[in-house]
């Protein structure tokens, strides 16, 4: 990593660098890192200047390309993909300070937010107050968000699981080239990373759930009250899938009202993830162009695989 950050801008853009991937905790080749700039359309001028090379033909229309490019997705994160560096291979994002925060509080895309529900292993942190309590909000959510979706009684290990799955419910990727285990081998091998990253969390919600670490067993309280404690703090953007989904009907119908309702409703976790999944697929429907051709990978889905892609557009429609 000392290598990579010699190679990359140096100035003061870079807010964060997050590595966001499983595989930096056992060293395998494929690196996946995340930087926040201040200004990505100045860390992008220096970095064309500096690794032409790292990005694709956008290095010849400059910055300004490479910043409206990210700026598009809805996970405003520009990606150079396949990077090698010394024996390894990166994939690395910039993402604005503004647009990262905004995913980590109201889960705009889930594309920042999400990896960061899982471990990650923190390279460069400035002391920036508003970042280290998105990042915190980020957990608090990921928490609320999946003991709605689990029973009165579960393992610790679920509940890694579920936190770990949250980003990739409703992800088409997972029913299209996506490792269908990916969730259970990242969980398996991080259970220890995950017990240091949300035992802070899950003690001071202390009143709604016990997780003991030694055996391994929780429980929750699964009352109308906890439901709707953990519902009334969910991310402004699940919140609005909840009144999305529960408005199909056609009728207009209040937040607050829905919330209650939903913290009546033994089904509850069910409309929490009809919610997560629908928005999921809007999202990806929305940002199908981008998503597919620039972030998934330098070609993952579309290397000489037409097929691949026209069943991926089916999924979609459906």
């Amino acid at each position: 990593m000392h290598v990579l950050r010699n190679r990359l801008p140096t100035c003061r853009p870079i807010f964060v660098a997050l590595t966001s991937s499983r595989r930096i905790f056992h060293k395998d080749n494929m690196v996946d890192l995340i930087f926040v700039a201040e200004n990505p359309l100045s860390w992008h001028t220096a970095n064309i200047e500096r690794n032409p090379k790292h990005y694709s033909f956008l290095r010849y229309m400059g910055s300004k390309a490479a910043t409206t490019v990210q700026n598009f997705g809805a996970a405003k994160i520009y990606f150079n993909t396949l990077v090698p560096v010394n024996n390894a291979v990166i994939k690395y994002g910039v993402v604005s300070r503004e647009s990262f925060i905004e995913d980590l509080l109201d889960w705009n895309s889930l594309y920042v937010s999400g990896r960061l529900h899982k471990p990650v292993l923190v390279l460069q942190n400035y002391d920036d107050g508003d970042i280290k309590m998105a990042l915190e909000q980020n957990l608090y959510s990921a928490l609320h968000a999946s003991l709605l979706l689990l029973p009165e009684s579960f393992t610790e290990e679920r509940l890694c699981h579920t936190l770990a799955s949250l980003s990739y419910r409703g992800d088409f990727r997972m029913k299209f080239g996506e490792d269908r285990s990916k969730v259970s081998n990242i969980v398996k091998c991080q259970m220890e990373h995950f017990r240091s990253l949300y035992e802070p969390v899950i003690k001071r919600l202390d009143q709604w759930v016990d997780v003991d670490f030694l055996s391994g067993k929780a429980e929750q309280d699964v009352s109308p009250s906890a439901k709707l404690y953990h519902l009334n703090l969910l991310p402004k953007t699940l919140q609005m899938g909840m009144l999305e989904e529960w408005s199909c009907d056609g009728k207009c119908h209040d937040l607050e009202d829905i919330l209650r309702a939903a913290a009546y409703d033994t089904e509850c976790g069910d409309l929490v993830n009809a919610a997560q999944r629908l928005f999921l697929v809007v999202l990806a429907r929305a940002s199908l162009l981008i998503f597919v051709l620039h972030q998934e990978a330098s070609g993952s889905i579309i290397s000489g695989s037409d097929c691949k892609l026209q069943k991926l557009f089916h999924e979609l429609k459906r």
